[in-house]
């Protein structure tokens, strides 16, 4: 083998070999990045579904915070927080559906036996209308009622153009960053969310820790 043979074959291994496995990879990565973006859309929209039929879903230390999802009756979004971010949620009327919650296990505080000024947590199942009444009770809020799946805002979807319901999450993000309410519509066709707007109220003493209180209007 000479010089020029040795140089022939390593041209020839990257024109047949390098060459097409480095366009297979590059195909495969993205192949995989799309993988994963529809597997994150999958898991938001798994979650969405499952919070709207729970109607609360404990979280916190010890389970002591939760998410609330609710429908969407009317919304009026503005300009985002910070420029490339979610558009600002303004106001909302919500709503709350028993008929597509479902019976299952939530948090609750009651009086410690023999301690009344000390509270224990338990699970406990309750069904539709119980949860219903505490979303209810949490809230206690103008702009928050019940209603029926056909109060519920119909819009198209950015995506497919089919009517998507508009939904809101009062979601819990953790014990450090609080909440965020998120606002968007929930596409059947897509089988995802495609959320528009966020509202969110930071404190002075704690900037990370996030509030959706205001977004309520509270009863005197």
């Amino acid at each position: 083998m000479t010089p020029e043979m040795l140089k022939k074959i390593g041209a020839d291994v990257e024109a047949t070999v390098g060459r097409p496995l480095k366009e297979k990879l590059k195909r495969a990565k993205e192949e995989l990045r799309l993988l994963k973006q529809a597997e994150e859309r999958y898991d938001r929209f798994a979650l969405w579904l499952r919070r709207l039929v729970e109607g609360e879903s404990a979280g916190g230390f010890m389970g002591g915070a939760a998410s609330y999802p609710l429908f969407v009756s009317l919304y009026r979004l503005g300009p985002p927080w910070h420029a490339g971010g979610q558009d600002r949620l303004i106001e909302a009327d919500l709503v709350i559906v028993p008929e597509v919650l479902i019976s299952h296990k939530v948090l609750e505080f009651v009086p410690k036996p023999g301690e009344p000024n000390v509270q224990t947590s338990n699970w406990a199942v309750r069904d539709a209308a119980a949860i219903a009444e505490r979303m209810m009770r949490h809230f206690a809020a103008e702009n928050v009622t019940l209603g029926t799946f056909d109060d519920i805002l119909r819009e198209p979807c950015d995506v497919c153009g089919q009517m998507a319901l508009v939904v809101g999450m009062d979601e819990f993000i953790d014990d450090d960053n609080g909440h965020v309410f998120i606002v968007g519509r929930l596409c059947e066709t897509c089988q995802q969310v495609h959320e528009i707007g966020e509202y969110y109220e930071t404190e002075s003493r704690d900037p990370q820790y996030c509030r959706t209180d205001g977004l309520y209007k509270r009863h005197e």
